[in-house]
């Protein structure tokens, strides 16, 4: 059998998953709408912030959680939206934010994404509020493929 090396495949184009519209308080969750990864297994991810009124706690973070939506046509399967926060079970990862105003662009790499729809949640644990429009979520989702 031989060895073939992977290696990464094109990946999708960037996707806005998701504008702070509205400020997004201390604590406070936003979600996007149904996300599609189209069978491709991995995603990179990157949270902008243009900048906040009062600058955020060093090292706090904006949390990532991708939320299952039902298999059979319904609604969202777990909790987890603007109200009810999303279980430990749908945690990804954190975007860990400088104690500074002005622009910050976090990436988080190398996700693996679920073989299911999905909608991405944040939940702002910065210790100050988001500005509405000063932020926004995007990811990119690629896979590898077999060098023959």
């Amino acid at each position: 059998m031989a060895n073939n090396p992977t290696k990464w495949s094109t990946p999708d184009p960037v996707h806005l998953v998701l504008d702070i519209s509205s400020n997004l308080a201390d604590a406070a969750n936003q979600i996007s709408a149904t996300t599609d990864a189209s069978g491709l297994i991995f995603s990179a991810w990157e949270l902008g912030i243009s900048g906040y009124h009062t600058a955020p706690t060093a090292n706090s973070s904006v949390d990532l959680f991708l939320v299952p939506v039902s298999q059979d046509g319904g609604g969202v399967d777990t909790d987890g939206d603007a109200t009810i926060d999303p279980p430990s079970s749908d945690y990804v990862g954190s975007f860990p934010v400088r104690a500074v105003l002005n622009n910050q662009r976090i990436p988080m790499l190398g996700v693996v994404t679920p073989p299911y729809n999905f909608t991405p949640l944040i939940q702002n644990n910065t210790g100050q509020t988001i500005p509405a429009g000063s932020g926004s979520l995007r990811v990119r989702f690629y896979t590898q493929d077999l060098v023959t």
